[in-house]
């Protein structure tokens, strides 16, 4: 993917983003530990499939890493649960880190909807019902870009 189009634009356009493209899944690289995550914390992730753009031409491969921040991250030891917030950033193409603009699929989100509070646009929440167990690495969520 080093000599793809979109990395090469990437390199001299600093602006450049993957903003219009269809969904994705991404799967946890690494658990996240629940007992002592924070907001601000940062997760890596990596495409579960590869990221196709509108006309199926590939723009990253399968494997690909994104990394991302959690925006927040609530324990709520009574009733054993964890509410986490992640927000991914950047798309670790070879050649370009690339901006990403992305919202959670909510259509294809299992269990509730989380609402997001003022500050965590552009993130995904989910609720983990078995604290104090670390969310597990290859924990997989989908998310479309925007």
């Amino acid at each position: 993917m080093a000599g793809s189009r979109h990395a090469r634009r990437c390199r001299r356009r600093p602006d450049c983003a993957i903003r219009s493209l269809p969904s994705a899944t991404l799967e946890l690289a690494e658990p996240i530990r629940t007992t002592t995550a924070a907001a601000g914390d940062s997760f890596t992730a990596r495409l579960a499939a590869p990221l196709l753009d509108a006309h199926g031409k590939r723009l990253a491969r399968t494997g690909t890493l994104l990394t991302g921040h959690l925006l927040r991250v609530e324990v709520h030891v009574p009733v054993g649960e964890t509410i986490i917030v992640f927000k991914p950033e950047f798309l670790e193409i070879p050649g370009a880190r690339t901006p990403v603009t992305a919202a959670l699929d909510w259509q294809s989100k299992p269990g509730p909807v989380l609402l997001l509070r003022h500050g965590e646009e552009g993130g995904g929440g989910f609720t983990f019902a078995d604290y104090p167990l670390p969310v597990p690495k290859g924990f997989r969520s989908r998310w479309r870009t925007r």
